[in-house]
């Protein structure tokens, strides 16, 4: 073997990398991510649409002024919030290439606080809704003479406790973004060097709040509405064993009695599979958060510096956690369908279709017994 044939180090070494590289350019992800933000922002346009159809039907719910129906429509408007801010995030920013001058770093911050405050008062909204049902479950005399009767008042204070706290949780943001070094918005340079207690602020704020207390109650209330339809199975079949023996004889009062038992329990199923799903959706979004973050090239990623702290394939992660993020801001309506046919009869009414009722005459405007 002629020793002038053996190659040197550095070409085996650079003869590595290259191999490195053309696997890596299997695939072009930075076309496919843009492909997935197009997704993203479709989906988003999508999604409001239906948001608007749920704000729609909740007015024509036969008690469309109670505290469930009132915060449907809340939910629907900062679903629809949330939503737009993935269009501007995926279509002007990343997508189109539009970014922020940042000649007023203000304006950024509170952008960027809203964004995170917005997405959190939609989540928490979920869990108001949950509340009320598990309250109205535990201690049904209670929440019929305290929520049920003073409607206004419960959800004015449900709305501004939910906004003040979730834009409070969203303050750190006013100060880990601003004006970098090279006069663009992103990731401010200081943030790097946060206090000990500011780092302990943002921990439990994006941690904390955003995680860990609402799904933990989301937990609970679940545990709470699987009890619930059990027990409503049991008494529904032993109401009928005793219709069937003769020891009720008001047939009408136990249809009523029925119908509001069935409409209840839809009810709680349409819950406990709406919280199931916001956990599964938040649970999905930070694991792929987790990843990117982890085969990324650096762990700062925001706006205009996106493309230097991401490589290509942890950006089209990123973009699949937005995707499962549009879904979780817009099934709302599905949900709200398998809740029993009273929300199905208001879509209907909602969008002008004659519902048949049960004589026989088509009408638009029909009521129901719906708890």
């Amino acid at each position: 073997m002629n020793l002038s044939d053996t190659k040197p180090a550095d070409d085996l070494y650079d003869a590595t990398e290259e191999t490195e590289h053309a696997a890596k350019d299997l695939f072009d992800w930075d076309k496919i991510t843009h492909y997935v933000y197009a997704v993203v922002c479709v989906g988003s346009i999508i999604g409001i649409g239906l948001n608007i159809l749920c704000f729609k039907t909740s007015l024509s719910l036969p008690r469309a002024k109670s505290v469930s129906s009132i915060l449907m429509r809340h939910l629907a408007v900062w679903d629809s919030a949330a939503l737009f801010y993935n269009l501007i995030d995926h279509g002007l920013i990343r997508i189109l290439g539009i970014g922020w001058s940042c000649q007023n770093a203000l304006i950024y911050k509170i952008y960027k606080m809203c964004c995170m405050g917005v997405r959190m008062t939609a989540m928490y909204h979920v869990l108001a809704m949950a509340l009320d049902r598990m309250i109205a479950i535990m201690t049904p005399i209670w929440h019929k003479n305290n929520m049920a009767t003073k409607t206004s008042k419960v959800v004015g204070i449900m709305g501004a406790s939910i906004i003040l706290f979730c834009l409070f949780w969203s303050s750190p943001r006013l100060y880990v973004f601003g004006k970098q070094e090279n006069g663009k918005c992103g990731f401010a340079e200081h943030s790097r060097l946060l206090p000990v207690a500011m780092k302990w602020l943002i921990g439990i704020s994006t941690f904390g709040m955003n995680l860990v207390l609402p799904h933990a109650i989301f937990v609970v209330a679940n545990v709470v509405f699987v009890q619930s339809l059990n027990q409503r199975k049991t008494n529904t079949t032993n109401a009928i064993k005793k219709d069937t023996n003769g020891a009720n004889k008001d047939p009408k009062k136990m249809e009523k009695v029925s119908k509001t038992q069935n409409n209840q329990r839809s009810y709680t199923l349409m819950l406990f599979m709406m919280t199931l799903a916001c956990t599964s959706a938040s649970i999905t979004i930070g694991s792929i958060n987790i990843v990117s973050f982890a085969i990324g090239e650096k762990t700062e990623v925001e706006f205009l510096n996106f493309d230097k702290g991401h490589t290509g394939f942890a950006k089209f992660l990123s973009g699949l956690g937005d995707i499962v993020g549009v879904l979780n801001n817009s099934m709302n309506l599905l949900f709200y369908m398998i809740s029993g046919s009273v929300f199905r009869n208001a879509f209907l009414r909602a969008l002008r279709i004659w519902v048949p009722t049960k004589t026989g005459v088509n009408e638009t405007g029909t009521t129901s017994n719906f708890q």
